[in-house]
């Protein structure tokens, strides 16, 4: 078999390394790159030739820098390193997670570092959502067993004594094992659609059953009115647990911030294969800093945190994506709040 011509050139190695997908670049023992292959210009946006002459610690992130300079000093020591996660800049200024390794390279004078990375942006994205949902599930678990452990030390403490007390605390123990079992069942499809994304079966689901159920579990001041208001005939494509839990989470919000007023649950068609679904209240509102990070993980707005852990929306918003819709927030300080949900129409 005759071997081919490029296979007996000179520039055999080069064409390997500047074929495969990983980030491949040589560097002095300064960190000065006098390589970098060309799939750094599909990965990062910059041309080999933007930066071979740089400093490579110039694109990576502040907060990696003494890990990844930890790493360069065991391999000028040792002659191979693990680089762990580390971040580094792309040409348009958003950041990629990459892990990879480096390589001591003699080359009789001086030592240099081979370093070969591979983009892990997306996993690292999962394995954070996962992480955020595991948070976000045990605090959503903990509301309705810290309702039924306060039921049980009250009958405990002689409530079950007296017959019209007991059965009012054996109803709230009722009530919240069934809220415990319909939250479990929506943390555990928002888990199965994570880990494997495995789409819903969506069904669909009439909203004004479903709203008034919503309304009905609210604990809202004396002060403020519940209303419904919705088509006989609206529904949409969607799981009804996750939905359910999707709504209760943002008019509980609402409830545990409007002092007086009302709280309005809606929906109506869009006209476009879409239903939208409004919640709005009359409650303190929120600043437009504070409205941006408003379903941020663990965030607590202002006047609106209350004993809360900022959770809450979090999980509106990763429910509402697995639904194939969206979510958006209106608030102004002082005058309420409006969370409104699209999500595509089914007809029933």
């Amino acid at each position: 078999m005759q071997r081919s011509s490029v296979l007996n050139g000179g520039d055999f190695h080069r064409l390997v390394v500047d074929n495969i997908t990983e980030l491949v670049a040589l560097v002095d023992h300064q960190g000065n790159v006098l390589y970098a292959s060309a799939a750094h210009e599909q990965k990062l946006g910059y041309t080999p030739e933007e930066l071979i002459g740089g400093a490579l610690a110039s694109l990576i992130h502040p907060d990696d820098l003494d890990q990844v300079g930890d790493a360069f000093a065991q391999c000028a020591t040792d002659g191979r390193a693990a680089l762990a996660e580390f971040r580094i800049r792309h040409r348009d200024g958003h950041w990629l997670v990459l892990d990879g390794g480096l390589t001591a390279i003699d080359d009789g004078e001086t030592r240099l570092l081979l370093v070969t990375a591979s983009d892990v942006t997306e996993r690292a994205r999962r394995e954070r959502a996962e992480r955020e949902f595991v948070a976000n599930a045990a605090h959503e678990l903990l509301t309705p067993l810290a309702a039924m452990n306060a039921a049980i030390d009250v009958l405990q403490c002689g409530a079950k004594e007296i017959p019209a007390e007991r059965d009012a605390f054996l109803d709230d123990l009722e009530r919240e094992v069934d809220r415990l079992g319909r939250l479990s069942h929506a943390l555990l499809v928002l888990a199965r659609v994570q880990a494997t994304a495995e789409p819903l079966r969506l069904q669909p689901v009439e909203l004004c059953p479903l709203l008034h159920e919503v309304a009905a579990s609210l604990r809202a001041g004396t002060e403020v009115a519940v209303e419904v208001v919705c088509d006989e005939s609206v529904a949409v494509l969607g799981e009804r647990d996750v939905l359910e839990r999707a709504l209760t989470n943002v008019a509980e919000n609402a409830a545990a911030h409007t002092a007086r007023g009302r709280i309005l649950l809606a929906a109506r068609r869009t006209g476009k294969g879409r239903v939208a679904i409004e919640v709005r209240d009359t409650g303190s509102g929120m600043p437009p800093d504070e409205r941006e990070r408003a379903f941020e993980r663990f965030y607590r707005v202002g006047a609106r945190g209350g004993e809360g852990f900022g959770l809450g929306l979090a999980i509106v918003r990763e429910a509402v994506r697995v639904l194939n819709g969206t979510v958006e927030i209106d608030s102004e300080p002082g005058l309420g709040t409006s969370v409104r949900l699209a999500l595509p129409e089914a007809v029933v």
